[in-house]
């Protein structure tokens, strides 16, 4: 179900980048094109690095399709276990738009953020920087639902949510 999922947004920035490129000029164009198909490839064969640096060499010349770009990179580095970069990805994504783009963006942001309080954790560290990171979670998340729901149609955010709910009761 996740795979179809993913292969349908697949599809669909696909077809973003191809109505893109029309508006650019022949050879720009097609190289944004190939540029961004071995982004993706990159991204659903597991090399996340590869598809980290051909979003990097996109998103300056995105135009429109610059949000998408960012976003595909922010999942490419949470893939990656970057955790820290991809929160930072998304967080500049969410903190430019009010709309769904806002609300993918949260889900990488709660995601990441919840990641790196669970290594903290696993390290032995439960002081006031895991809890920071559990809070921001929390709050990413908590408005990620409520504005989109729809984006968590298997309710994987929401049951992340109560373990960042959980792990925050746990530490007071």
């Amino acid at each position: 179900m996740m795979a179809t999922r993913f292969a349908l947004i697949g599809v669909c920035a696909a077809s973003l980048a191809l109505a893109s490129c029309s508006q650019m000029g022949g050879n720009d164009a097609k190289g944004f094109q190939a540029n961004y198909f071995a982004a993706r490839s990159a991204l659903e064969s597991g090399n996340y690095k590869t598809a980290v640096s051909h979003y990097d060499a996109m998103i300056d010349s995105a135009g429109p399709l610059e949000t998408r770009l960012r976003l595909e990179k922010a999942h490419a580095l949470l893939r990656a276990d970057s955790y820290a970069l991809a929160s930072q990805e998304a967080a500049f994504v969410a903190a430019a738009h009010q709309d769904n783009r806002r609300a993918a963006a949260l889900a990488v942001v709660g995601t990441a953020e919840h990641r790196i309080a669970q290594e903290a954790m696993s390290s032995g560290d439960f002081g006031p920087t895991t809890v920071a990171h559990l809070r921001k979670s929390d709050a990413a998340l908590t408005e990620m639902l409520a504005k989109a729901p729809d984006l968590d149609p298997l309710g994987s955010m929401a049951g992340r949510l109560e373990m960042v709910k959980a792990a925050l009761a746990n530490l007071g």
